[in-house]
């Protein structure tokens, strides 16, 4: 008899602006009998991030982030939906969701780093974990120019653009400069993938 998870329904128990937490039920067969079980999730929507590459060179930005309250280097990024609502209108709709989030690259980019992105590629679609479904679509962005005015950044946000060679960001992610786990894996890909293809 064959081995299956399936998802069976979601429940609402609550609803924010950009988090709701659902009751997820699942069906579950498993040698030879079928139980149904239940896990709490956490959802919200989904973001970007940009690998902005020149030559050898990567663009980070410096940011001072108030969950860390601290410094950190990040790739440009930010929200592929404004609202949660916005986003349970595509949830179901992967197409929908990637083509927002090339929107996204190019306001990201402007807004972020002070380019105006020409070529974007989806390299990576980073999943948060079983119980938070939080979706960072990666993307290379290699062909730009420099926007006349620079970054405009939102109110709340601290960030300086600066190019780094792919050695210091190697570096940066093995020294804890850069504290986004999830980009410090996607950036170490990246880079160790160039390096062993010279």
């Amino acid at each position: 008899m064959e081995e299956y998870i399936k998802k069976v329904k979601d429940e609402r128990k609550f609803k924010g602006k950009l988090l709701e937490i659902i009751d997820r039920e699942f069906e579950l067969s498993k040698n030879g009998k079928i139980d149904n079980f239940t896990i709490e999730i956490a959802r919200r929507p989904p973001g970007v991030r940009l690998i902005i590459i020149k030559e050898d060179k990567i663009l980070l930005t410096k940011e001072f982030r108030s969950e860390l309250e601290d410094w950190d280097y990040r790739v440009a990024g930010g929200k592929i939906y404004e609202s949660l609502t916005e986003y349970l209108k595509f949830v179901d709709d992967k197409n929908a969701v990637k083509e927002k989030s090339i929107e996204a690259v190019k306001n990201e980019g402007l807004e972020e780093a002070g380019i105006i992105a020409k070529n974007q590629e989806l390299i990576y679609i980073s999943k948060s974990g079983a119980t938070m479904e939080w979706d960072l679509y990666y993307y290379i962005v290699d062909e730009f120019e420099m926007a006349s005015k620079g970054n405009e950044t939102e109110f709340a946000e601290i960030i300086y653009p600066e190019w780094f060679s792919l050695k210091e960001a190697k570096a940066m992610c093995l020294d804890g400069r850069i504290k986004e786990d999830r980009t410090v894996g996607i950036l170490l890909k990246y880079i160790l993938n160039k390096e062993n293809a010279r």
